[in-house]
This record gives structure tokens, C-alpha cells and sequence, in this order.
């Protein structure tokens, strides 16, 4: 039997096709294709093509694959629901199902896919398992309520280097950071912001969280206060979910996404202290769409055992490694 699992994101998307042994046939990957960010046609024939290869990839054709399944960001609203759905029924696949990208971040996580998600990469969502209810909380914009995500902690530093700069918010040393590290100011980011005015400079958002932890192991108490306001939201994401939801102990806490991917272990240490022996950490390092694969095996009735679950991470490692 063959299974096929798809991450479909804002900058990048991954497809395996893997048998009822959870090995990996084959692995595709390519650019972003949520509609959002590139339309609905783009985000068809990105997610065709890729699908193309796989198939042959392994020499089968599409009615061969047993189920699909589809993590999609920006899976948020109704309208969000029926345009994802016109847009894979051109597939011509069958059966196939689709949610939230964070669901897949979630059940990829740990093999009993039970826990609580918080994801802090391009932006935030958060979800909740307890093998009972899922439970969503947030996933969309700053504006509408989130306090995590790559852009939103970068934004928060290039605010305090500016407002400490002018008085309004104390001193801190991650401008000098910044500018003999990256070789770039705060001033010159500002035209990221400019259509007009082309920026050269670093990644914004990867030199200013790493200016960040630079300056929190320099005892910097702007950089030290921003690293407790992330903790602070993680924490206060995870006790909503604990009002809502009953966990077995201790709860799987896995943090998704390219900032707790690539955190300084001392905003791990933080969070980590601030939850206590309640939760585990987890930090995968395969990524979510082994979690596609794990539930359209799990939609077609086919049993996810421990064995499967590890065969699945270990020959996705090695094709990886391989290509």
C-alpha cells in the first residue's frame, strides 16, 4: 500500500510518497505553495508538479496511492476551506483529506501524536491533542492576536533598538550588535519596508533573533526581557490549552518551527524552567510532513505502530542525507 503526505507552506513544500512499513519511497520538494502568498493556479501546478514526480518517482500511477494527505497553511477560515479544496480536487486524487499545516507539526512530534504544538517560525499556531479533542488556539496574524512567529520576535527587537535610541525605552547594547556582527543598521532594515528602496542587507528577521541571544548572554536587559516575553506566551499558550484539555503527565510540549528550531539554548533552558517536570520538550529534527504520511495512514485504517513511526523518521533522515 502506498501513502502519500504533503506539507504545503508559505515558503517551501514537501511531498513523500511511503509504504504501510513507513519506508520512504520517494521525496519531493519545492517552493511554497499556500494560495495566499501565490495564488491559487501557482499553488495548483507547484503542488501537481511535485506530485508528477513522485508518482514517477516509484513507478505508479495516482490511483495506486491509497489515501493523501495534506497539511496547508493558512488552512484558517471557510472561505480558506473551499479554496484549498478546489484546488487539490484538480489533483484527481482519491481518497485525500486536508487541515492545518500545525496539525501535521503536532502528530509528527512524538509517536503517540498526543501534546500540546507551539510553533514559532514565519508565524505562530498552536494546537492541542489529548487522543479525545484537538483544539486549535490562534495561527493567524499579529494583528489578530499572535505574539510569536519570526517576524514578530525580530519586530520586537528593531522596536526596542529604536525606542532606546531615542528614550523612550532603555538603553541596549544589539544596535552596536548588529551593525559589528552584520555590518548593517537599523536604519538601512527600515527600507525593507520601502518598495521603493531596495534593501541588500542580511535575512532581517535571522540577524536580529541572533542579535537578540547575543545580547542576552551579554547580560543586556532589553535582549533578557524580550527572551522572558517569548517564555511568558508560550507558557501562557500552554495553560489555556490545560483549562481546556486533560493530558496524561508528563504532556508533550513540542516547539515547531525554524525559532525553536534553531533557539539558543538558553530560551529553551528558559522555557523549560518556567514549565516545570509537567512537560517534555520536544524539538523534532525531522520535519512535519512525516506527520501527512502518519495520518493518512492512520485515515485508511492502517495501523501506526511504534516500529512504523520510526521507520518513517529514520529512512526520511537517509533520503535526505542521500540526495
Amino acid at each position: 500500500m502506498n501513502y502519500l503526505g504533503a506539507d504545503i507552506g508559505g515558503t517551501k513544500t514537501a511531498l513523500i510518497i511511503a509504504d504501510n512499513n513507513g519506508t520512504v519511497l520517494t521525496v519531493q520538494k519545492g517552493i511554497g505553495s499556500n494560495y495566499q502568498g501565490c495564488g491559487k493556479e501557482k499553488s495548483f501546478e507547484v503542488i501537481e508538479e511535485l506530485l508528477r514526480k513522485a508518482v514517477k518517482a516509484i513507478s505508479i500511477q495516482r490511483k495506486e496511492l491509497d489515501y493523501a494527505f495534506f497539511g496547508v497553511a493558512g488552512a484558517d477560515l471557510d472561505y480558506d476551506y473551499t479554496m484549498i479544496e478546489s484546488i487539490l480536487n484538480r489533483l484527481q486524487l482519491n481518497p485525500y483529506s486536508f487541515d492545518n499545516d500545525g496539525l501535521i507539526a503536532l502528530r509528527s512530534g512524538t509517536e503517540s501524536g498526543t501534546g500540546i504544538l507551539v510553533t514559532c517560525g514565519t508565524g505562530s499556531i498552536s494546537y492541542g491533542y489529548n487522543n479525545k479533542q484537538i483544539i486549535r488556539k490562534g495561527g493567524f496574524s499579529s494583528f489578530f492576536g499572535e505574539r510569536l512567529g519570526g517576524y514578530y520576535v525580530a519586530g520586537m527587537v528593531a522596536s526596542a533598538i529604536i525606542r532606546g535610541e531615542d528614550g523612550r525605552a532603555p538603553k541596549t547594547i544589539m544596535h552596536d550588535l548588529l551593525k559589528k556582527h552584520y555590518s548593517v543598521s537599523i536604519e538601512e532594515m527600515m527600507k525593507m519596508e520601502y518598495p521603493d528602496q531596495p534593501y541588500r542587507g542580511p535575512n532581517v528577521n535571522i540577524s536580529l533573533i541572533n542579535t537578540l541571544y547575543q545580547a542576552a548572554h551579554l547580560q543586556d536587559m532589553v535582549a533578557m526581557s524580550i527572551l522572558c516575553e517569548i517564555t511568558k506566551e508560550v507558557q501562557t499558550i500552554v495553560n489555556a490549552f490545560r483549562m481546556d484539555m486533560q493530558f496524561e503527565f508528563p504532556i508533550n510540549l513540542v516547539l515547531e518551527g525554524s525559532v525553536f528550531k534553531n533557539a539558543d539554548p538558553l530560551l529553551l533552558h528558559m522555557i523549560k524552567q518556567s514549565l516545570g517536570s509537567d512537560y517534555e520538550l520536544v524539538l523534532p529534527k525531522h520535519d512535519p510532513v512525516i506527520g501527512a504520511v502518519l495520518f493518512a495512514m492512520e485515515k485508511a485504517g492502517q495501523p501506526v505502530t511504534d516500529s512504523v513511526y520510526k521507520q518513517l523518521i529514520k529512512t526520511y533522515v537517509n533520503y535526505n542525507e542521500a540526495q
